[in-house]
């Protein structure tokens, strides 16, 4: 029965193409989509789930299933442990779309080659729920395992604990209202976690420490958020790596806010880079151990301090690079001990209430420092050793603090907080034009991009601050082309699936809509979106579509409009005209 309907569609297609390279192309591909329409006709609309099946079985899990059914898409399991007793080495579990109310153990163990895969199925939400169970959520005793879309709430102890495992992976996850949120324990080794959030916890958010067993180590944290403790009476963490011989962790683009620590850091060899912690009760970033660098990091509007070098009883170096430390309450950066050294380049500490740069002890032979810039609200304390020696913004621009330290022979006094930034009233740290940080900083171990992913340097020199000054680099584009494959900057005419993808040259995040509708047989579908899209950066969305039908997919952004119409024949796109205002 598909047939006749195939052949109307393909002489609609042949009637409207313009170009003849196009209709061989589509011609000779038309016999191929017949054969895979049975395949096709399983799949939906909506966008491309990023993480494909490389080995064994593929099962379904579904809050309508059954655990006697064999685990197919029409016949899926009811329950996930089910799924985990049942799976081996290489398999994928799809969890549909629902609540599921249990607790998940996952045992089985995977190989360098043939990871185990629980992921939601598409775009689906589905969430392993406790509000009728107690303790934890799923317990993860396991090696090469990933664990991607599925959300854990309402578990009176631990969202997800994770113990004696490697290579374990926790991707586009929601944890909340949990006591604990993700604990990673026992000697817990190589791991990923990539975009998490994580909120209403009780103590802390993300932790990993021995908890009574062995150290943890070599773990990346990548775009994961934890924010809004959910008592204000704890000493609750954002995240935390606890005390021991645990080292060698990475964050990347973390965040951390509403909660009394954001960063709690007491494991050596550990780099946080493009991270923020802000509007934390107490501290931002509270540093123990040796050897861990900030780089491209903020720190704001935090309650006691902005950044603090914690005393653990042993000496520790900590490494400050290109960071922007803004408005703490007491301290900006706070040096509990003088045998923690503090290194600091290329960074700003301004808008502290009370005292910018606080050594507790009268000794200043931890620090070495230079090419910062200093401002602070309180322009009498710009730095203080040991609430004796202290020293304003006119001695630091007059030479006495680098006589004093024999530091900061190169670094910068602020006067006007405004002239720095963007906007300080916003949070917006980016620098304003005109200001002293621009092209001021050192290349000396200076990173490769700034906050934002922007290549440094983009001036003369090196700017001060964890983002580089960049000058109106052209305006909005818009793309809109086939094929899920291709570049966000590509318009290809035709292929299987589309994409649309936004160019922001402007100095400021703007937003992008779209809006795209398809006429099946004289019934009209639709879909829409938005995305925001941070200056001198291109971001896009890919899409597949199942169906014949007319395409008109309309895209909106800084001001620009953009729309393209065709065709979908089975996943095929094809796109006929294009118009630009």
């Amino acid at each position: 029965m598909f047939f006749p309907l195939a052949k109307f569609a393909e002489n609609q297609i042949f009637a409207t193409l313009k170009y003849k390279k196009i209709f061989r192309i589509v011609k000779k591909l038309f016999s191929l989509l017949i054969g895979l329409i049975f395949l096709f006709a399983l799949a939906g609309s909506g966008k491309l789930y990023p993480y494909n099946i490389k080995n064994g079985g593929v099962y379904y899990v579904a809050p309508w299933g059954n655990d006697s059914n064999p685990g197919t898409i029409n016949f899926p399991w009811k329950t996930i442990q089910h799924a985990a007793d049942m799976v081996k080495a290489g398999d994928t579990v799809y969890i549909r779309e629902g609540t599921y109310n249990e607790q998940v153990y996952i045992s089985i163990e995977g190989n360098e080659n043939d990871y185990i895969l629980f992921s939601a199925y598409m775009e689906e939400k589905p969430v392993i729920d406790g509000k009728n169970a107690e303790g934890t959520g799923v317990i993860i005793n396991s090696k090469y395992f990933k664990f991607i879309g599925i959300d854990v709430c309402n578990w009176s102890d631990t969202g997800i604990w994770i113990i004696n495992s490697s290579n374990i992976e926790i991707r586009s996850c929601k944890v909340c209202n949990v006591f604990y949120g993700i604990s990673v324990a026992d000697g817990t080794h190589d791991f990923v976690f990539e975009n998490l959030e994580l909120y209403n916890f009780t103590l802390y958010g993300i932790d990993a420490s021995p908890s009574g067993g062995k150290d943890c180590y070599n773990g990346m944290f990548i775009n994961c958020a934890t924010h809004s403790a959910s008592d204000i009476s704890q000493n609750v963490d954002g995240f935390a790596l606890g005390h021991g011989n645990q080292q060698n962790f990475s964050f990347i683009g973390c965040e951390s806010y509403d909660v009394f620590d954001g960063f709690d850091i007491s494991a050596k060899n550990t780099t946080l880079s493009r991270c923020s912690a802000h509007h934390c009760w107490n501290s931002g970033y509270k540093l123990w151990e040796d050897n861990i660098t900030l780089v491209n990091c903020l720190g704001y509007g935090n309650g006691i301090t902005n950044a603090e070098l914690d005393w653990d009883g042993k000496e520790g170096k900590i490494l400050l690079q290109n960071c922007d430390f803004v408005d703490a309450k007491i301290y900006n950066i706070w040096v509990e001990n003088s045998l923690d050294s503090l290194w600091m380049y290329n960074c700003i500490l301004a808008g502290g209430n009370n005292i910018g740069l606080a050594f507790e002890e009268r000794s200043v032979e931890n620090y070495h420092g230079d090419y910062n810039i200093f401002h602070n609200d309180n322009a009498d304390r710009a730095i203080s050793v040991a609430y004796t020696d202290e020293f304003s913004l006119n001695d630091i621009e007059k030479g006495g603090w680098n006589i004093y330290s024999r530091q900061d022979a190169n670094s910068l006094v602020c006067l006007d907080i405004d002239s720095l930034f963007i906007s300080l009233e916003n949070w917006d740290f980016h620098l304003k034009e005109g200001s002293i940080a621009i092209d001021a900083g050192t290349p000396y171990n200076a990173p490769q991009v700034d906050y934002d992913g922007t290549p440094r340097p983009q001036g003369d020199n090196y700017d001060i601050g964890a983002y580089e000054y960049i000058k109106e680099k052209g305006d909005v584009e818009l793309y809109i082309g086939a094929g899920i494959n291709s570049e966000l900057r590509e318009e290809k005419d035709y292929g299987f699936g589309y994409v649309i993808g936004v160019y922001n040259g402007k100095n400021e995040t703007i937003n992008a809509s779209y809006y795209v509708s398809f006429n099946v047989m004289g019934k009209e579908h639709n879909q829409s979106g938005e995305f925001n899209i941070p200056s001198h950066m291109i971001m896009g969305e890919a899409f597949f579509i199942i169906s014949f039908s007319k395409i008109k997919v309309y895209l909106e952004a800084g001001g620009k409009e953009k729309t393209r119409e065709g065709f979908v024949v089975m996943g095929l796109v094809i796109f006929s005209t294009s118009t630009f205002t």
